[in-house]
């Protein structure tokens, strides 16, 4: 045992390394207090409730000169993974930045022009699907009402510019009912699906395949829809009979517009044939 301990003071540890180590002890423990000293100084979230169908609560923070908002939300359960995943995220972003505009008007009805905005992450918690966003706060821009009937509103300017690709957004407590909420899965279904249309034509290869899939995704998701609203019993009858025909229109619209392209793509095929034909012969 003796001759063990001899040894182990007789070892010398270069100092270099042990240098090396200091710093690297060093350099966690300030890492760890400047979380801590975040933590510490980030504020208390706002907790605000828009309530509505979805029954939507946002926790409103601000952090490293961003406003940051996580949005709690009943998910869309009614269609295929991929399509819900994309409805929720989509409504999830929208409700957060309604929530985010609510906040900082202090009103029940106000715009705003926002950009920058961040996706963070998302998930699910049971039957809700959360979502947490960022952006800048010089992003983002209310909206002043109008000084006199028919002048255009100016926006209220703090320091920096929303910028090029701003979007205009408005927030209005009388939008939060289940027609609205219904209303808004039918254009998000026609945005998401027109997209697709949009990818797939460009794309290199599996172009029939593609729009294949994407008129039976269609197809699946509509019927769905329109069964939701026929079995909803929060609207009223007009209302139903309402977005039963909006979702059936909006339906033919984003098969009519897979049909052009479906004849456009095919057209450009025609075309090339006679120019192959053609550099063939030449050679």
């Amino acid at each position: 045992m003796a001759t063990v301990k001899s040894e182990i003071r007789g070892t010398k540890f270069p100092r270099i390394y042990c240098l090396i180590l200091v710093k690297i002890l060093l350099f966690l423990i300030l890492l760890y207090f400047g979380y801590l000293s975040k933590a510490i100084a980030a504020p208390d979230p706002v907790t605000v409730n828009l309530g509505g169908p979805r029954k939507v609560e946002a926790k409103i923070f601000t952090l490293d000169g961003d406003y940051r908002v996580d949005v709690r939300m009943l998910a869309v359960k009614a269609f295929d993974t991929t399509t819900n995943n994309r409805i929720n995220r989509d409504k999830a972003r929208l409700l957060a930045l309604q929530a985010l505009i609510r906040h900082v008007s202090g009103k029940n009805e106000a715009e705003a022009t926002i950009s920058g905005v961040r996706i963070i992450v998302t998930g699910t918690d049971k039957q809700f699907f959360t979502l947490t966003l960022a952006l800048p706060k010089d992003k983002f821009l209310l909206v002043q009402a109008p000084a006199a009937a028919g002048k255009p509103p100016k926006e209220n300017q703090p320091a920096g510019k929303t910028g090029a690709g701003a979007e205009r957004l408005k927030w209005k407590s009388e939008l939060f009912t289940k027609k609205d909420d219904f209303q808004r899965t039918i254009d998000l279904l026609k945005e998401q699906f027109v997209a697709d249309i949009g990818i797939a034509e460009k794309a290199a290869k599996d172009f029939e395949k593609r729009i294949a899939e994407i008129e039976e995704r269609t197809a699946a998701a509509f019927k769905a829809l329109r069964a939701e609203i026929a079995a909803e019993n929060l609207l009223l009858t007009i209302e139903m009979e309402e977005l039963g025909t909006n979702a059936k229109n909006t339906e033919s619209q984003v098969m009519a517009k897979l049909m052009q392209t479906v004849e456009r793509k095919d057209k450009e095929e025609k075309d090339k044939k006679p120019k192959e034909a053609s550099q063939c012969s030449h050679v």
